[in-house]
C-alpha cells in the first residue's frame, strides 16, 4: 500500500538469514477484536463497538483484495473459523459476538 503511493519500502528481518531457505508466516487472518464485546460496549456504546466489528469484516474484504492485485503467492482462503465456549465468561463473548453479527446483517 505504501509503495503504491510513492514510498520506497523495504523489509529488514533481525539475526542471522539462512542460505536457502525462505522465510515464512502462518498468518491468519480472523473477525473481531481482542477486548471481550461486553467490556467494548460498556467502554464505547453498542453503536460503535458494531461499527468496529464491520471493519474488523472489512479487512478481511482489504486483504483478499490485496493478495488478488498484487499476485501475492500466499494461499489465501476464506475457510471461515470456529470458535467454542468452554467456560460461561467466554460464552457471554460468543453471545456478544453473535449479537454484533445479526446487527450487522440487520443494517
Amino acid at each position: 500500500m505504501l509503495a503504491k503511493r510513492g514510498v520506497n519500502v523495504a523489509g529488514v528481518r533481525s539475526g542471522n538469514f539462512w542460505v536457502g531457505r525462505q522465510l515464512r508466516n502462518g498468518g491468519m487472518v480472523l473477525t473481531g477484536m481482542k477486548l471481550p464485546v461486553p467490556t467494548l460496549i460498556k467502554r464505547y456504546g453498542r453503536e460503535a463497538v458494531r461499527k468496529m466489528y464491520a471493519a474488523s469484516l472489512d479487512t478481511i474484504d482489504c486483504v483478499e483484495q490485496i493478495v488478488r492485485e498484487e499476485s501475492i503467492d500466499c494461499n489465501f482462503s476464506r475457510c471461515g473459523h470456529l470458535e467454542v465456549a468452554c467456560k460461561a465468561g467466554a460464552l457471554r463473548w460468543l453471545r456478544g459476538i453473535r449479537a454484533l453479527v445479526k446487527a450487522r446483517i440487520q443494517s
